[in-house]
């Protein structure tokens, strides 16, 4: 463990380079050229939306047409059934199910 290999050795005889000239002025002019302190709606909302918004949008656009697809393919089995209706099942001026708890309140407060 104690032997020196070849790059510790290189290490040791290696010179750091000095900083260039104009080192410190060019970072306080990025610095400076910075934007300043952003407002609490622009880090919190608007940064984080713009960011799942193109994260999200491809996948968002697949599931949208995946679901665009099931409900056409399942309107089209419904309609292919022999004596097919169009409401679905689905009584519209039924609010409640039958024998359901809001139904039975229903009833009791129209007596």
């Amino acid at each position: 463990m104690n032997e020196k290999g070849p790059l510790e050795n290189l290490l040791k005889t290696w010179e750091t380079p000095a900083p260039r000239v104009d080192f410190e002025p060019r970072i306080l002019r990025r610095l400076h050229a910075t934007h300043g302190r952003q407002s609490l709606w622009q880090r919190w909302l608007v940064e984080p939306w713009e960011y799942a918004a193109s994260v999200w949008r491809p996948q968002a656009v697949a599931i949208a047409g995946v679901a665009i697809m099931v409900v056409i393919v399942g309107i089209a089995l419904n309609a292919s059934k022999p004596g097919a209706s169009t409401d679905f099942g689905v009584n519209a001026f039924s609010t409640f199910p039958d024998g359901s708890f809001t139904q039975a309140y229903l009833e009791m407060l129209r007596q």
